[in-house]
């Protein structure tokens, strides 16, 4: 990133996290914080930016940015911004239809209120036992865990902020459903209805749990 033309230009959500990304913001005349400082402690920016009831507001503020490097295309801006809410409304709410009451295992990092917006409910493993299988440590209880609540018809939910211990000991199983980030170029409306279809579709064609059989002593 360093090596931009100066002219580039350069939207971060405020210094800080223009400056975690490398960025010599000072060589840039162009560049623009949407905040003077991001509400959010460090590390959070990943479940600010799950929230669906969230993403309205940082449109509001890209706007603000895009009208100032852009002016003339301001009506433009704005009439995409006011479709955008609705967008997003509609897309929670097929979701709601589809989802509603689902139970969920939640083994997500972040993305607990895509879950919530659609109505599921949400369980999540102890903090003795997130901590234990975050750095490979009962991982037959991992098993175990999963398997009864895929018996008890919940849908276990990953994405890729979950620990990479839990990712990558379950990533093979069929029954859990992994939320992926969205695309760089991808519509967050439609990232979202993706989210939510794929996540149905899992439900519905999961197999069978797999009996665990009782853990035995060498």
């Amino acid at each position: 990133m360093q090596n931009l033309p100066p002219e580039t230009l350069l939207m971060a959500f405020d210094y800080r996290d223009a400056k975690g990304l490398g960025l010599p913001i000072d060589n840039y005349p162009n560049y623009r914080s949407l905040y003077d400082r991001l509400p959010l402690d460090e590390g959070k920016i990943d479940a600010f930016l799950s929230d669906p009831s969230v993403m309205p507001f940082i449109a509001q503020r890209v706007l603000m940015v895009l009208a100032d490097w852009d002016p003339k295309n301001y009506p433009y801006y704005q009439r995409r911004l006011a479709e955008f809410p609705a967008r997003i409304s509609s897309t929670t709410l097929a979701g709601r239809q589809i989802l509603k009451g689902q139970k969920i295992y939640d083994l997500t990092g972040h993305s607990n209120a895509i879950l919530q917006a659609a109505g599921c409910v949400l369980t999540r493993p102890s903090e003795e036992e997130w901590t234990a299988w975050s750095v490979w440590r009962d991982m037959w209880g991992l098993t175990t865990t999963v398997a009864r609540r895929t018996e008890e018809k919940y849908a276990v939910v990953m994405d890729c902020s979950t620990p990479r211990a839990i990712r990558g000991y379950l990533g093979a199983n069929q029954n859990v459903f992994l939320i992926v980030r969205p695309k760089p170029n991808q519509d967050y409306p439609a990232y979202l209805h993706d989210q939510y279809i794929s996540l149905w579709t899992k439900i519905t064609s999961r197999p069978l749990p797999t009996p665990v059989r009782r853990k035995t002593n060498p």
